[in-house]
């Protein structure tokens, strides 16, 4: 009897440790400065010929506070971005569509309040009154 739950256990340890290697594999997260090259506006990672796809967060090198955060399709940013300052407050948001600003941009204060409101289309962005 103590041999079987033995063997259910180290089966049911095994499944967990697969699912968990798969998790970290597939939402791998870089930092594209750091990690990653540009080749005609698209993200490679260093050493490879594919673009990227994945999550991108970056930090401030000393304080381990989040610099900029956002995701890769195919080697181009692709949806919601933020980006923060040094002590933690959020600095913008923009979002993006197959590399390029499109949608809302807001600037926020060091209140977290937001001070600008624009909208991009293709990288071309106006204050919205």
């Amino acid at each position: 009897m103590n041999f079987l739950i033995q063997n259910r256990l180290t089966v049911l340890i095994l499944i967990v440790l697969s699912f968990s290697i798969y998790f970290i594999i597939s939402t791998k997260t870089i930092c594209d400065d750091l990690d990653g090259f540009t080749r005609e506006g698209v993200l490679y990672l260093k050493g490879s010929n594919k673009p990227f796809s994945g999550n991108s967060r970056c930090i401030w090198d000393l304080t381990n506070v989040t610099w900029y955060e956002g995701k890769y399709i195919d080697g181009l940013k692709e949806g919601l971005w933020k980006f923060y300052n040094l002590d933690e407050t959020k600095r913008s948001e923009i979002m993006y569509r197959r590399g390029k600003m499109n949608g809302p941009r807001n600037i926020f204060n060091s209140n977290n309040d937001e001070i600008i409101k624009m909208n991009c289309t293709d990288n071309i962005c106006e204050t919205v009154q």
